[in-house]
Order: C-alpha cells, then structure tokens, then sequence
C-alpha cells in the first residue's frame, strides 16, 4: 500500500516536471524474478525506475541512507536493503539472492555509482554475481540524457541480456568481470 502510494505520487511528480518516455517495458516479464541493470546518473534514479516500472522494484541502495532516521525508515518499507559500496559483504548478498528467489525484481546499478557516462571498465561483478547464481534473466536499462527541468527523458528498456555462455562456467574473477561488460556494454547500446 505505501510502496504503491509513493510510486503514484512520484509518477505525477515526474510527469510534470519532465517529459517521460519508457521505451522496451514489454521486455520485463510480467512475473518471475529479474534482474534491472540499469546506468545511474542521478539520485532520482531509483525513484524515477521505480515509479515508472509496472512491478515493485527492490534496490540495493547505499548503507548511508539507512542512518537517516526517516529516511532510512522510508527506504527501507519502499523494499530497499543497504549495502556497503565500498565493501559489500554477504548480508546484502543473501538479501539480494531473497528478493531473486522470492521471484521479485531486483535492481542493480552497473557501476556502483553515480556517473555520467557508462562504461564497461567501471562495471561492478556483482550484477553478474546475482545473474549466474540465480539464474534470473538480466534486462539491461538506460535512462538518457539525464534531467533537465523540462526536458525529454527516456528510460530504455532492452530485452534479456544472453548470458548463457557464463552460466555453464564456474563464477571465478574473470567470468564475472567478462559477464559484467557484456551486461554493461548492452546497456550502452541501448
């Protein structure tokens, strides 16, 4: 109900102060559980993925948003759970694998971090981590050009990125990192 709530008073938020087009929603599946791997440009990302994708997104959003005494709490209830970017440990693993096998969509962001261009250099082996574990289908995600008061903003949905070249591998470094490029790199080209 409130995950609802706040999805519907985002999506007007956003309609009115940018001109939003989803472009590709036909490729989440309507059931099942998923991986989003999406760029991120903003911290209006998670928000705007969020109230602009039919199912509930669950995030794994930075550990310092959850100090936040109201905040945290909002976050938290919206299906979030906390990770430390800069040593994710298996708490925020475990809980990711929960959502992947509770059969919800999971949202990753392919470089950890904000940045303005996306580049399969800066790709985090966690997404594919997830990926290969779970056997989820990962559908990569673009939002572009970025936020201007106004302005066109396209959120990109491309169909399931073909992992199955990795999945019969074991998960060392380099598969994943291998994984993580072409996930990234699709999402570059959308």
């Amino acid at each position: 109900m409130f995950y609802k709530f706040v999805k519907n008073m985002f999506f007007v938020y956003f309609r009115m102060l940018f001109r939003v087009k989803v472009e590709g929603a036909e490729n989440i599946p309507g059931s099942g559980s998923v991986i989003l791997c999406s760029n991120h440009l903003s911290n209006n990302d998670p928000i705007l993925l969020g109230s602009h994708i039919k199912r509930q997104i669950h995030f794994m959003a930075k550990i310092e948003l959850f100090k936040i005494p109201v905040l945290g709490r909002c976050v938290r209830a919206l299906g979030a759970f906390p990770v430390d970017r800069d040593s994710p440990g298996m708490a925020s693993f475990r809980a990711g694998m929960g959502v992947l096998r509770d059969g919800k969509i999971l949202c990753v962001f392919a470089q950890g971090r904000r940045f303005k261009d996306i580049d399969a250099k800066d790709a985090k082996a966690g997404v594919s981590l997830f990926a290969l574990k779970s056997g989820a289908e990962v559908i990569p995600v673009k939002i572009t050009p970025g936020y201007r008061l106004f302005g066109r903003l396209y959120i990109k949905i491309g169909p399931p990125v073909d992992l199955s070249a990795y999945r019969s591998q074991k998960p060392r470094s380099e598969v994943l990192r291998e994984a993580a490029d072409a996930i990234v790199g699709r999402i570059a080209a959308l």
